[in-house]
């Protein structure tokens, strides 16, 4: 399943959805996450 993640602010807001993009790539599912530029690297 493809699964797009949207989330703006602060690393307290950006860091849970990276575990969670993680799980569910682990799962199987492909993961499009959209983050601040800030966190581009």
């Amino acid at each position: 399943m493809k699964i797009p993640l949207v989330t703006r602010g602060s690393q307290g807001d950006v860091y849970p959805y990276l575990s969670v993009a993680a799980e569910l790539q682990k799962r199987g599912h492909a993961i499009t996450l959209s983050l601040p530029q800030l966190f581009e690297k």
